[in-house]
């Protein structure tokens, strides 16, 4: 009987789970693009203390302003041998159109969120 519930249980727990996945992110680095330059400018990496949850195609992100970001369409999946990256189009809980970038780095198999916006980038580093 035990067996059945604790069957029953991990199943149940399996399906309710299944769509959400939580990242912590304990630095992150942001950037401006600066238009005479035509360069980015990127600020010190700074500590921080945030979680990144998604939930199909949504990313709810617990920054200053409570980021929800919501993809669509992938634009971009590239492997060159040294790092895989997806690209998404995507728009924040404001409307404002951006890209997400899921980036790997295959050696290390480090992680990133990057949220891309014309002229404003933040890189969210996962642990």
């Amino acid at each position: 009987m035990q067996k059945i519930f604790l069957a029953t249980f991990l199943l149940l727990l399996n399906f309710f789970s299944h769509g959400q996945k939580t990242y912590h992110v304990s630095k992150l680095q942001s950037g401006t693009y600066n238009a005479s330059s035509q360069k980015w400018v990127w600020n010190d990496e700074e500590i921080t203390d945030i979680t990144i949850k998604i939930n199909g195609n949504v990313f709810s992100i617990s920054n200053k302003s409570n980021s929800v970001i919501t993809t669509r369409d992938i634009i971009l999946e590239n492997n060159n041998g040294v790092e895989k990256k997806t690209i998404w189009n995507a728009s924040d809980q404001t409307g404002k159109e951006c890209n997400l970038i899921w980036a790997t780095t295959l050696a290390s198999g480090k992680e990133s969120i990057s949220l891309y916006y014309l002229h404003i980038t933040v890189i969210y580093k996962l642990d």
